[in-house]
């Protein structure tokens, strides 16, 4: 039975006494990319009689399924040997160097010498997407804390207030980041998703809300002097902590924070008063340390955010699964999403329509009846497209 299959090579001569030497290689275009991608591809196979449509079915859709793997990557080895009268011989195997994770069948042509299935698939390895890369994160900055020792001096009292208004700055400037200041707030007195909709400070004065996919941000500024001898010189430091810490749209605790220390000198005793003033640092030069520490705690908190998954729970109305969060959180048409349970580890779905707070969602794989889907909780995975 003759069949068309994807690319193959396979010249192997084996003789007594040879020897052989093995390279993996990667080639340009075809290298492995990160992440995953949602892709299409075309299998065809020939019908080779009346009784024999159902083996052209599969085998087609095993091309498909071969087509879109290679689509992800190559991966090609190549063997060479050589035979005792030097005789060169070659091998070379190509392998798709990508996953199909899932995929569904988007037509089937059959005609009186072919079968042609068009397919589309979901390929990558859900272990490299370490961060989900939002393309937009609506962030809210709560009321922050300061804690100063008893010996801090009294010209760095209004240094936590600075650096968090630095940080709220710092913030805004991101272009994936959307920042509601609320640092007039704390964060028990906000309004998550619907819950106290229609209570009575929220319907007079207002209220700030987070809604479904938004992330609330309270930062924590501890100031603490310390100092340390050596030999007739006694020097006198300033220890900065700050520590960033999130709220969930549902207004739990997130367990991960951000946290960065930071010693600042600021000034020597020497037993020569020239010496102990001559060290004592410029408070200029202290404001620009404090202010490169904000930029430092600020780009890692940014990368964390934007690297946050977002998630939500589906919901159903009639056969229709939505969920409550949309294109203001950067969800688009046919994004991938990822459900946990069922029978399955995973459950792919994809987008099929948004509003600005709502995305409409099907299973990638048409034959799962979507009220099962009901209530378990989706991760939108951002890939290359």
């Amino acid at each position: 039975m003759f069949r068309m299959t994807a690319v193959l090579f396979w010249i192997f001569f084996s003789y007594s006494g040879s020897a052989y030497a093995s390279n993996t290689l990667f080639g340009g275009t075809n290298q492995l990319e990160s992440g995953l991608r949602m892709v299409q591809s075309t299998g065809r196979a020939v019908i080779q009689d009346a009784d024999a449509v159902s083996e052209a079915r599969e085998m087609a859709l095993e091309d498909a399924l071969y087509y879109a793997a290679l689509k992800g990557g190559a991966k090609i080895d190549g063997y060479s040997a050589v035979d005792e009268q030097t005789a060169l011989s070659e091998t070379i195997i190509v392998r798709p160097a990508t996953e199909i994770l899932d995929y569904h069948i988007i037509s089937e042509i059959q005609d009186d010498t072919h079968y042609e299935i068009i397919i589309e698939a979901v390929i990558g390895d859900m272990t490299v997407s370490g961060c989900q890369n939002r393309p937009v994160s609506h962030i809210t900055l709560f009321k922050p804390a300061f804690k100063l020792g008893h010996d801090v001096p009294n010209w760095l009292s209004q240094s936590p207030a600075y650096m968090v208004r630095k940080l709220a700055v710092n913030l805004s400037n991101q272009s994936q980041l959307r920042v509601q200041d609320a640092r007039h707030t704390q964060a028990a007195e906000a309004q998550y998703g619907d819950r106290n909709l229609y209570d009575y400070r929220t319907l007079t004065s207002g209220r700030v809300a987070m809604k479904n996919g938004d992330i609330g941000v309270v930062t924590t500024v501890q100031i603490e002097m310390d100092s340390t001898r050596k030999l007739l010189s006694k020097t006198h430091f300033m220890d900065v902590m700050l520590t960033s810490s999130f709220i969930s749209a549902s207004g739990q605790r997130m367990a991960e924070n951000i946290e960065d220390s930071f010693r600042i000198r600021l000034s020597q005793d020497h037993m020569l008063r020239t010496v102990s003033v001559l060290s004592h640092e410029k408070r200029e030069v202290v404001a620009s340390l404090l202010a490169d520490a904000v930029d430092i705690h600020a780009a890692k908190l940014a990368d964390k955010l934007i690297c946050m998954p977002l998630r939500d729970t589906l919901k159903r109305n009639k056969d229709a699964l939505y969920v409550d969060v949309g294109a203001m959180q950067g969800v688009t048409r046919n994004h991938i999403a990822v459900a946990k349970g069922l029978d399955n580890p995973m459950t792919f779905l994809k987008v099929t329509s948004t509003d600005s707070r709502m995305a409409r969602l099907m299973p990638l794989d048409n034959r799962i009846d979507a009220s099962r889907l009901e209530g378990l909780e989706v991760t939108f995975l951002e890939f290359d497209k």
